[in-house]
């Protein structure tokens, strides 16, 4: 009687009904969690990052949805196939991203590339030139519409990342 006494209202409750107890979290699924955890991180590492590395994205994501394909066959609930499917194609996307920036070069290289076209921009973004490198069109968002009007090229500081893929360091715009 008195192991009664400890328990709160909620779990008498469900005694009385014959609930099962609710799962705690044990020690076992710390490791779970925490490896979620770091998938999510990943995520945001790879959102924020990709932009500053200039490369094909077709690869990188045809090997991150095998990866989630991969990580939702791993899971048995059906709740948490998206979670499984995001996380596990961030590692794949953030981790050689990360090796990259992370061991790049310290020497930059100058690029000029030349401005291919000007747009202004919407409410929600603003004004953007767009560059060809290696047959790969990228684009460079400013602040001023009159300087990209005058502008004719865009300077690119980059530097060669251990993977071989270039890290963009610094841009700006340039008449000449």
């Amino acid at each position: 009687m008195r192991r009664l006494r400890n328990r709160s209202r909620r779990e008498l409750q469900d005694i009385i009904d014959n609930k099962p107890p609710e799962p705690r979290i044990t020690i076992a699924k710390t490791p779970v969690i925490a490896f979620w955890c770091f998938c999510g991180l990943c995520f945001f590492y790879s959102v924020f990052n990709f932009r500053d590395v200039i490369a094909d994205p077709k690869l990188p994501l045809l090997l991150a949805a095998l990866s989630g394909l991969v990580g939702v066959l791993l899971v048995k609930s059906r709740e948490n196939y998206f979670y499984a499917f995001v996380g596990c194609a961030s590692l794949v996307i953030a981790i050689p991203l990360f090796i990259n920036i992370a061991f790049a070069d310290r020497n930059t290289t100058t690029l000029k590339l030349e401005i291919v076209e000007k747009h202004r921009g919407s409410y929600k973004s603003g004004p953007y030139v767009d560059v060809v490198y290696q047959g790969r069109e990228i684009s460079f968002g400013f602040t001023n519409m009159k300087e990209i009007q005058a502008a004719s090229y865009v300077i690119l500081k980059v530097s060669e990342g251990l993977l071989g893929y270039y890290v963009i360091r610094d841009y700006k715009l340039s008449r000449r």
